[in-house]
């Protein structure tokens, strides 16, 4: 073990004395001037640790994602993937990606449900291989992971115990733009959805005037022609609307304020 601190250190050493002398030797103080997750390469595979795409050795990827109920790891070849040799570039893709999985698995602590999509094999030999070679990397894993054999499909059930907090709901929060979903309204659709919010506020509080918070683009669209879709909003709905832009907000954003400038952007959303 090096430790990189030296009170850490020092510390470390005088809890060793008493809890487990035998094991003095094995911590070092780390004294190079380069940084030590740099030398082992840890800041690497941190990074990678983090990322939705890992490359394998050979070219190809891994995809990871992540949701409530399960974890789909697809794998990919990369761009030269024709030929005599196509089966045996697949074959060893796949079996770069059972140890990049397998590794994977252990950073992130990735529990519950994993359906791992392995590119398609014609024989049974290199799926029977395949698996062989995923059983084989999964034996460095100190947590309880049973996977099944590879189906006619290409996918294989994995099971693993999460033994410590998952990594990815640790080190990282969930996007306040998307919610999660990794994905954002169209600017189309941000506009259709203020139309509706003004559509229920009025029909439902009988508003007479809000103050619509809006994206620049948003702002360009309503403004455009002599204010011709700005003008529309509000002989449509009835309702006096002071419009502001905000450089911050993203293209599907918007917050609408009442007369007393609260926010009642939630009170007639449809989520």
């Amino acid at each position: 073990m090096y430790i990189d601190n030296r009170d850490e250190y020092f510390a470390l050493r005088e809890y060793l004395k008493v809890l487990s002398p035998d094991k003095l030797d094995k911590v070092k103080l780390w004294s190079s001037s380069e940084s030590l997750f740099e030398y082992f390469k840890i800041e690497n595979d941190y990074a990678r640790s983090l990322q939705r795409q890992v490359p394998l050795p050979r070219g190809g990827n891994l995809v990871i994602e992540q949701t409530e109920a399960l974890v789909s790891i697809d794998v990919n070849t990369g761009p030269k993937v024709h030929g005599k040799d196509q089966g045996k570039i697949i074959l060893e893709t796949n079996l770069d990606a059972c140890h990049e999985i397998a590794k994977q698995l252990r950073l992130r602590d990735v529990g519950g449900l994993i359906i791992i999509d392995f590119i398609d094999m014609e024989t049974d030999e290199d799926r029977e291989a395949v698996y062989q070679e995923f059983r084989k990397a999964i034996r460095r894993d100190k947590a309880p992971i049973s996977p099944a054999p590879i189906s006619q499909f290409g996918l294989m059930e994995v099971t693993r115990k999460r033994v410590r907090v998952n990594l990815m709901t640790e080190k990282t929060e969930c996007c306040p733009v998307c919610n999660g979903s990794g994905r954002i309204a169209t600017l189309e659709s941000t506009l259709g959805m203020i139309d509706r919010w003004l559509a229920r506020a009025h029909t439902k509080a009988r508003l007479r005037e809000v103050t619509l918070v809006v994206s620049a683009p948003v702002v360009d669209v309503l403004c455009k022609d002599l204010n011709r879709m700005f003008n529309y909003l509000e002989y449509k709905h009835n309702i006096k609307i002071s419009l502001v832009e905000d450089e911050s907000a993203h293209v599907n954003q918007f917050w609408m304020y009442d007369k007393n400038n609260e926010d009642i952007t939630d009170l007639y959303n449809f989520a």
